[in-house]
Parts: C-alpha cells; structure tokens; sequence
C-alpha cells in the first residue's frame, strides 16, 4: 500500500505548460475565451495558476481587459497577491512564452495532466478499498472486489468535482446586492437567465419568441409594455418548425417593426438553426451547437421547442433536472447566453385557470429556470394573447399583460398593447387596470376603496366585478402594486 501512495504523491502536472498558458494570455488577451474553453481554474496544478486563472476570469466577467497591471491590481485589492508569487512571478509568466498563438496547445497540455490525476487517485481509492475488503487495511470496502467497475466509475465522478471551495468574499456579495436587474427585455428577461415561454399549440408562442428576440437585438419597445435593451445576437434553435413556416413569420414581423430582416442574417445578429435530430442531451450535438454558438458571438438562444431538443421523460423530475444541468446550463455558462426555452402547456380541467400549474411534464419545470411565462389567447378576442409572469427569480412578477396581434394585408405583423377599458379584456383584468391607473394617478391620501368603487360604477362596472378586481390587486405582487403601495395600503385597511 505504501508503494501505491508513493507512486500517487508525484502527481502528474506540467509547470511549463501553465505557465505558458496565463503567459499567453497577458501577451495576447483575446486568446482568453480559447483557453477558458478547455481549461477550468481546478485544471491548474499549483495553486498559485489556480489562483490567477481565477482572477482572469474574475477580470472578463466585470469587463476589465487583462493585462499584467490589471492582474496585479486585482489580485492585490483581493489579498492574494503575495499568495501566488508577488509582481515578480506575474512579470515572470511572459518570459519564456514559446509562442503565444499556441496556447489551445497549451492548455490542451494541462488539461491532460489534470486527468491523468484523477484517473491516478481514482486508482487509489480503488486500491485503498481493496485492500480494505481483505483486511489489510483500515476500513471496510462498501462493495465487492469483483465491482471494480463500479467503484473506479465513483472514485472518479467523485474526484471530477471541485477539491476546494472558496466561500464568496464580503466585498463580493455586497458589490452582487448593490448591482440593479441587468434586463435583456424588461420586464421579462434577465441577462443571461433561463426561461420557459408557455402556452398550448397554436398560441403564438413562436411568433412572439422571434418578436422579443428582434427587440433584445434593435433595443426596439414591443407592444407599448416591453423594452429591450438592444446589442444582443439571438440564435434560434429551431427543432419544431420548418423553415418556410419560421422565415414567414419572421419576415411579417420584422416588417411590422420596420426592421430588415435581411441586415439581421447577413451581420449575424440573428442565427436560425435546424439541424434534424437536435437532441440536446446527446453529447456530440450538444459540443457541436456550443462551438457554432460561441463562434458567433451570440448571446441569447431561444430553444423551440423543448420537448423537440431531448430523450427523457418529461414527467421524472430527476432526468429533468438533469437535462438542464448536463444540457441547458451548460450552453448558457459556456456560451455566455441567456436562453429562453418554448414549452407546452396540457389541456386544463374543465374550470381550471391556473397558467403557473399547466405545464406538461414535472411539476419541478417551473423550479428549475429563472423565469416561467405562461402564455395564452384571449376568450374575447383570439387575436389578443395574455402573458403571466408566474415566476421571476430576480425580479418581482409582473403582469399580466394583453397584446393585440394584428396582422395587415401585405402580410406584415403589428403587436400593440391593449388598453384598459377594451372589450376585448375580460372585466375582472381590465377593472384591475382602471384601479390602478386611479392609485398612480391620484396624490396620497386622496384615494379610498369608496371612491374607486363610485369611479368604477360610473365607468360601467357592476359591484362584484369592482369587488373581484379589488381582491385579485391585493393578493397578486407585481412591480405596479409597489409603485402604489400607500393606495393599496389603504385598499388593504378598507377592504377587510
């Protein structure tokens, strides 16, 4: 056994290579992203490259290019420039750079050498349990010696993860509290958050997924209710669609906003993919769409649809879940994009009206993401669709929202905004409208519940629709409701 630990203890590393790597980097900082895609902080043997690939990367994330000053200064404000060799061994890492175009080479190098020492430890483990198993040792083998399969197979998933974990500084989470929602379109997408845009078939959820899209690539106001915030490049992941159907729509959209979706295509803002057989969940399609993503610069996907892009049982929370870390998780963290996924609802109970319940498959869908919109068509009127924003991680929920879809004769698409007070709302939704645009529109003080209720009567609502609206305000959160909260306090006291 003592031979074995001897043997494990000079674990394999290559010093030159690291350092080559970071040298690389400092010379050259646009190579960064190819070294960060083969390389994780825990690859690096000594832990003072650990420390400094973690810095680079602390660098990218808040913008600041990397350059040896700028590694320096980080490392110091954070305590750890001493740690990892001082200014001197940071100058001392572009000396000697073979040739920094090589650094995928490089890392490749240091990458190989962690794995080898996780296959050498997983041998340990290996022996250790054993030896355990006959008695010559301490402990006892959890499982036969004839399970050597099994026990290398844990020893190395076990060994994969993280060996150190580093709690988050003070100055790190109080910078994270103090930094405002970055929207991607408000009030619906974060940046670089996962959602779930759902409805049953047929309910526009496509068409609206490309008309968000255009507005997080234009900065453009969709609909009078949302605003994107512009800059991006939105790539589609089309497994549900044939092209000429996804082109059309794509075409009537953009013509309803003045857009030219020929400058989109050709700049490479917007992406459309349709490769058949887009299963997610299989390894080689999945590098391969993280590489066409990444080579394009693209930061927002939108996945349509998700049953179309994997092979698991949608109903078992556990392969669910596992889908999102193995697949969905992966490309928002490799490629650095928000992902908005298309979902379907099941067909709702006769009386059931419950959008944040209806999506099919695991009830931990809505869990999992940072976002659930659920999306549906007016009973009134088809063409007007209602969003519910049932669950917002970052944000309060807002909502709900009606948008008119009206398309014109030259085949082009216009959404606008419903107002409060149209017949196409139903009157319980548009009343709530009524009420609020009284509690903002009136100064503090001024406004009760007798009020709004004689308001409200003169402006054609019955007692119990008044009465509906007033409930549905106080038990629904939403960014409107903190704006009024002195009217709704009083709403509050009133209404009991």
């Amino acid at each position: 056994m003592s031979k074995v630990r001897r043997e494990v203890d000079a674990l394999p590393h290559n010093a030159e290579a690291e350092q080559s790597v970071l040298g690389a980097v400092l010379l050259n900082p646009t190579l960064f992203p190819k070294a960060a895609a083969i390389l994780s902080p825990l690859d690096f043997y000594k832990t003072s490259n650990e420390k400094i690939f973690v810095e680079m990367v602390r660098l990218v994330e808040v913008g600041v290019a990397i350059d040896p000053v700028t590694l320096k200064e980080s490392l110091a404000s954070c305590g750890e420039l001493d740690a990892v060799g001082g200014p001197a061994y940071i100058s001392s890492l572009t000396d000697g750079v073979p040739h920094s175009g090589n650094v995928e080479y490089y890392a490749c190098i240091v990458k190989e050498k962690a794995r080898d020492r996780i296959a050498l430890r997983a041998a340990q483990a290996f022996a250790e349990a054993v030896v355990g198993r006959n008695g010559a040792g301490p402990g006892e083998a959890r499982v036969p010696v004839n399970s050597a399969a099994a026990v290398l197979q844990e020893a190395i998933q076990n060994l994969g993860h993280p060996s150190r974990i580093v709690p988050a500084t003070t100055q790190e989470v109080l910078a994270a509290a103090a930094r405002a929602v970055d929207w991607v379109v408000a009030p619906l997408f974060t940046a670089k958050g996962v959602r779930i845009l759902s409805g049953l078939g047929k309910t526009g959820k496509s068409t609206l997924a490309i008309a968000l899209g255009i507005s997080a690539i234009e900065g453009a106001e969709l609909a009078g209710a949302f605003h994107g915030q512009g800059g991006h490049s939105v790539a589609f992941l089309d497994a549900e669609n044939r092209l000429e159907v996804w082109a059309r729509k794509l075409v009537s959209i953009c013509q309803g906003l003045k857009v030219d979706p020929a400058r989109l295509l050709q700049t490479g803002r917007l992406l459309y993919l349709h490769p058949r057989a887009l299963f997610l969940d299989d390894p080689a399609t999945l590098r391969a769409v993280i590489d066409t993503l990444k080579r394009a610069v693209i930061t927002e996907v939108v996945i349509d649809s998700l049953t179309a892009v994997h092979q698991k049982d949608e109903s078992r929370a556990g392969q669910m879940r596992g889908f999102f870390q193995e697949a969905i998780f992966r490309i928002r963290d490799e490629v650095g994009a928000g992902i908005t996924i298309l979902h379907h609802h099941r067909k709702p109970p006769p009386g059931a009206d419950d959008p944040s319940q209806a999506l099919r498959g695991s009830s931990d869908l809505r869990n999992v993401v940072d976002t659930h919109i659920a999306m549906s068509r007016g009973v009134k009127d088809r063409n007007v669709l209602r969003l519910d924003v049932n669950g917002q991680r970052e944000s309060e929920e807002a909502g709900p929202f009606y948008i008119r879809t009206d398309w014109a004769e030259n085949g082009s698409l216009t959404l606008s905004s419903v107002q409060p007070g149209d017949a196409a709302l139903p009157k319980v939704e548009s009343a709530k409208d009524e009420v609020m645009a009284l509690i903002e529109g009136t100064p503090e003080g001024e406004i009760g519940r007798r009020s709004i209720v004689t308001t409200l009567r003169e402006r054609g609502y019955v007692e119990r629709t008044i009465n509906d609206a007033l409930t549905a305000l106080i038990s629904t959160p939403g960014a409107r409701l903190k704006k009024a909260r002195r009217g709704m306090e009083m709403i509050y006291g009133l209404a009991e």
